[in-house]
């Protein structure tokens, strides 16, 4: 599992409830956002599965604080005498701080 910053998140991030991460796969939230960081994995020994895939995924961003994950990418490649090998991508959000108005 992999993690590259991309921008700096508009709030200090803290570990959070894995169930907390909001999971989307077919597109970003209409709720402003910051990406801050892509997220890549690769099969361990004991994961095949795509769900086992995006739940460690979903693991990795809860412990960086994300509020969400959007899994942007499913590379499955055959490797000759080795079997498939499956690489799934994501971007970790955090979304933007609601502004209080002053009374």
């Amino acid at each position: 599992m992999s993690s590259t910053q991309v921008n700096q998140p508009p709030a200090a991030m803290f570990r959070r409830p894995v169930e907390s991460v909001e999971l989307f796969t077919s597109g970003a939230p209409a709720r402003p956002h910051t990406d801050v960081a892509v997220l890549e994995a690769e099969p361990g020994l004991s994961e095949r599965s795509t769900g086992e895939l995006i739940s460690r995924m979903r693991e990795k961003a809860a412990a960086q604080g994300c509020d969400g994950l959007v899994v942007t990418g499913v590379d499955n490649q055959l490797i000759r005498g080795a079997g498939e090998r499956k690489t799934i991508t994501g971007t970790c959000i955090v979304y933007q701080p609601t502004a209080v108005a002053n009374p």
